[in-house]
């Protein structure tokens, strides 16, 4: 798991960091810091600042309120109807001793309806499901992230602030795992090559 050395904005001491997503702003903590936060849920920075720790998108991104917004939320059924359309990346590792291997199946899916639906239809699921937030101010992307049993790794990238229909394709995975009662356990994109399972 990737990390970035230097001086932890909860204590100060200089340590590996990670960054952390909260309210009412995401701070770099060391594993001490992360770890108070996540049993306490709230942490006080060196600055003075409480932060609470949360699922929360990047400042600006209305992804959560797009998802209360949606009335017409398909149910499991219509989404076992949809089409999946995906493309299949299978990566290779290449040595001197064993040649090349494969290492790791991705299904990057082109909809959301078709992420949904691998979801639905994996029979199990390894949890929790990931969300990778790639961040450019107002602009950037989700990614959603889960594998199931077989390992593969199953990816749909919703854009935010590009004037297209990113925040709601967000939203409907937002809204429709909601009601799954599945849980989202939020990283930033430092993590993204290691979730897809590309390093």
């Amino acid at each position: 798991m990737p990390f970035q050395a230097g001086r932890c904005e909860g204590c100060g001491h200089y340590d590996y960091l990670e960054f952390v997503w909260a309210q009412p702003r995401g701070a770099w903590l060391c594993r001490y810091c992360r770890k108070e936060l996540e049993e306490e849920g709230y942490i006080e920075l060196e600055d003075g600042t409480m932060i609470v720790r949360g699922g929360e998108f990047p400042p600006g991104w209305n992804v959560p309120e797009l998802a209360k917004e949606l009335k017409n939320i398909p149910g499991p059924r219509e989404i076992r109807r949809a089409r999946l359309d995906y493309t299949k990346v299978v990566m290779k590792k290449r040595d001197k001793l064993s040649g090349c291997r494969d290492t790791s199946v991705m299904i990057y899916h082109h909809s959301p309806e078709s992420w949904l639906k691998a979801l639905l239809t994996a029979g199990c699921v390894m949890l929790p499901l990931y969300r990778v937030f790639t961040p450019w101010g107002p602009e950037g992307a989700v990614y959603y992230i889960f594998e199931d049993s077989r390992g593969y790794v199953h990816v749909f990238r919703g854009t935010y602030g590009y004037g297209g229909t990113g925040p709601h394709q967000s939203a409907l995975i937002e809204a429709f795992v909601e009601k799954l009662g599945l849980p989202f356990v939020n990283r930033d994109g430092d993590h993204l090559l290691s979730l897809i399972k590309a390093i």
